[in-house]
């Protein structure tokens, strides 16, 4: 079964809407039946979309990386919580400095986690009902009161745990709580525990995590 077409509007417009049209032809062309060009370094599969807009950079960014793996492996919707980055959405990587032991991450990882939410919510019923082009649309997406509320609802866990979300590479890597420039930091897991219908959990998992905690469910979760 060819699940691959229903992917190539939404495709189009995510690399229509960024701001380096150098692949911009080679998706137009899935419009007639044309190929996505392989490769390794410098080729495509090396690129990702830009976008100026800070909010729509962590959504169209990880929306592109849906659709590619969709696309590219002929996969239906519904596999798209099998994907590592939802599947794994709510184990939350968080950047610790060892010189004052405090807490912080980048706007965009953060905004990412309530992006990955919302795919992984409403990602499947768009494409049953033919609807993904309406993952361009704010008012339904990252503007919309459920997404408000949870964005509201994650940063004040990060507050409550003194977790600053902070733009670190434009600050040339200052710790934004000691001021030390490029100290040593460690990536901690933390994750959001689903309860129950509108009921979660903010949670530390543990200090010092390596890659492979990072990519499966925390013990006693599902």
């Amino acid at each position: 079964m060819d699940n691959k077409e229903q992917y190539i509007k939404p495709l189009i417009k995510v690399i229509e809407l960024n701001e380096d049209k150098s692949w911009l032809d080679a998706f137009l062309g899935l419009r007639t039946g044309g190929y996505l060009p392989g490769g390794g370094a410098g080729s495509l599969n090396d690129w990702g979309p830009s976008y100026l807009d800070k909010i729509k950079s962590s959504w169209y960014c990880n929306l592109y990386d849906i659709l590619r793996q969709l696309f590219d492996d002929n996969l239906p919707a519904e596999q798209s919580k099998e994907l590592k980055l939802i599947k794994f959405r709510n184990n939350i990587r968080v950047i610790r400095c060892l010189n004052c032991n405090k807490s912080y991450q980048h706007p965009s990882v953060f905004e990412s986690y309530i992006a990955l939410d919302f795919y992984y919510k409403n990602f499947i019923g768009l494409a049953e009902n033919k609807f993904l082009l309406n993952l361009f649309i704010p008012e339904l997406t990252y503007e919309n009161q459920k997404t408000k509320d949870f964005r509201s609802w994650l940063f004040k866990q990060y507050e409550a745990n003194n977790i600053k979300i902070y733009d670190f590479v434009n600050n040339k890597y200052i710790c934004p709580h000691c001021g030390k420039a490029h100290g040593e930091t460690e990536h901690d897991l933390y994750f959001i525990k689903i309860e129950g219908i509108d009921k979660m959990e903010f949670q530390q998992i543990k200090l010092n995590a390596n890659w492979e905690d990072f990519e499966r469910i925390p013990a006693g979760n599902s």
